[in-house]
């Protein structure tokens, strides 16, 4: 084999180890707790930082839209329509960190989330949402079953 074959044959594998393991810190395109665990302090800190925003950007807006809609949203009586009480809810139930908790708090717990290698295939937004819900004090039963649904969602992914 030439000296240039060689070299070309090289770089593709090399490429294709990189690719494959770009693939290997993503579940469904989205980064996991490989991607996690090689990322530096300032890069968790960032992520936790832009979740927090972005979650409590879109609870802020769903809820603005709702008043702005609520006269035709509301049953005879004045009270809010089943829709309604469905999106406060989803609203609610969006992953957020309670007040009081630090950044750091939050990515030392995404770190100890990740320590189990059971847990490394879970996409970080949903370990953000494992986190804060254990944060805020969820019963351990509720915190088991939401587990148990990310592992099996999470191993059902083919990357």
């Amino acid at each position: 084999m030439s000296r240039k074959a060689a070299s070309v044959l090289l770089s593709w594998i090399t490429g294709a180890c990189l690719f494959a393991q770009q693939q290997d810190n993503r579940t469904n395109g989205w980064l996991n707790g490989r991607g996690w665990k090689t990322s530096e302090i300032g890069v968790k800190y960032g992520i936790v930082l832009g979740m927090s925003d972005a979650f409590d950007l879109g609870r802020t807006r769903l809820l603005s839209c709702l008043a702005e809609g609520a006269k035709a949203t509301m049953t005879p009586q004045g009270a809010p329509s089943a829709a309604t009480k469905q999106i406060i809810q989803a609203c609610n139930d969006l992953p957020s960190i309670p007040g009081g908790t630090s950044y750091g708090d939050v990515v030392l717990a995404i770190d100890k989330f990740y320590e189990d290698t059971t847990n490394t295939r879970i996409p970080i937004v949903y370990a953000f949402e494992y986190v804060g819900n254990k944060i805020k004090g969820a019963p351990p039963a509720d915190l088991e079953t939401l587990l148990a649904s990310l592992r099996r969602a999470a191993a059902a992914q083919t990357q």
